[in-house]
């Protein structure tokens, strides 16, 4: 029982005459009675009844017919939702990035790409980057926006391209003893109550490799994924932290502080998984990405020093 077979019978079912039937089908009329004959056989009974040269379902037909009907209709709308999933001007991009990333650029780029692919929609999940990188290995989203992973990407199927690179900063009270500084050497902070990133952001694990090489304590007192909390935790005056430049501060509360030494920064990607096929969609955000980025992949919000 395949999907012509049905499709014959549920024509033949609507016109209740085999000559109509056979010429919406294009088909030869002898052609379909084997169909229909075979489809009957198959079910285990009759489902039509013979008038002069029409016919008309049987209470079996009739109860066949419902079913047939949602199966086609199913089958129907599997087949749109997968044409609308493989056509490169709609269907869904699954993307995935860090939380201040979710307010201070992909917000700008979705805004800019609808403008071109109005049709195609945006599934958006903010996670660290460890579990990005997980969701990509699994398929389970298109793209990652997230910090660089260096090391951590032995597998070569994940690729990736710098969208970002951003100076850190140290964020303190303005109560802090070093607030009224301009700048920053990060031995200053040796033994300071620290508010750090979770290692699942690998933002906290360049930095930790930093702080070993410079031979800094900082006392971590606080762990968290994300931004603002970190933010809100240095406004409270429970510790100071190293942050990218991050939507959320409370300036009147906190001052972010330039590191004179070392330079510190933070790269961004966009990661893929090389091992899945893109769908069309998701090829077109990810070009989009890398023509709409800027050339120097350089930023800093106007509101750090």
């Amino acid at each position: 029982m395949n999907y012509p077979l049905l499709r014959y019978f549920k024509v033949v079912a609507e016109t209740e005459n085999f000559t109509k039937a056979a010429r919406i089908l294009n088909i030869s009329q002898p052609a379909l009675s084997q169909a229909m004959k075979a489809l009957q056989v198959e079910v285990g009974c009759p489902l039509f009844d013979y008038k002069g040269r029409g016919v008309e379902l049987n209470v079996f037909g009739r109860i066949f017919l419902e079913h047939v009907t949602d199966a086609l209709n199913s089958l129907d709308e599997g087949k749109s939702k997968i044409h609308m999933l493989i056509s490169p001007d709609s269907g869904t991009v699954r993307l995935s990035c860090l939380y201040s990333l979710g307010v201070n650029m992909i917000p700008y780029i979705v805004k800019e790409f609808r403008k071109e692919y109005p049709k195609i929609a945006i599934q958006l999940s903010q996670h660290p980057t460890m579990i990005q990188l997980g969701l990509l290995e699994e398929g389970k989203v298109d793209l990652c926006f997230c910090t660089d992973f260096l090391d951590f990407a032995k597998d070569r199927s994940v690729q990736k391209t710098t969208i970002l690179i951003e100076d850190l900063y140290l964020l303190v009270n303005k109560s802090h003893r070093l607030a009224n500084q301009t700048s920053v050497n990060l031995k200053e902070i040796d033994g300071e109550d620290f508010i750090a990133f979770s290692n699942l952001t690998l933002f906290q694990n360049n930095l930790e490799k930093v702080f070993t090489k410079m031979n800094i304590h900082p006392n971590t007192v606080y762990e968290t994924n994300e931004d603002g909390t970190v933010a809100a935790f240095v406004a409270a005056g429970l510790g100071v932290a190293v942050i990218p430049p991050i939507i959320g501060v409370d300036f009147s509360k906190c001052v972010a502080l330039k590191i004179s030494y070392p330079i510190l920064q933070r790269t961004l990607c966009m990661a893929w998984n090389n091992r899945i096929e893109m769908h069309p969609p998701a090829r077109s955000f990810r070009d989009y990405v890398i023509k709409w980025l800027p050339t120097d992949k350089k930023y800093n919000s106007p509101i750090y020093p």
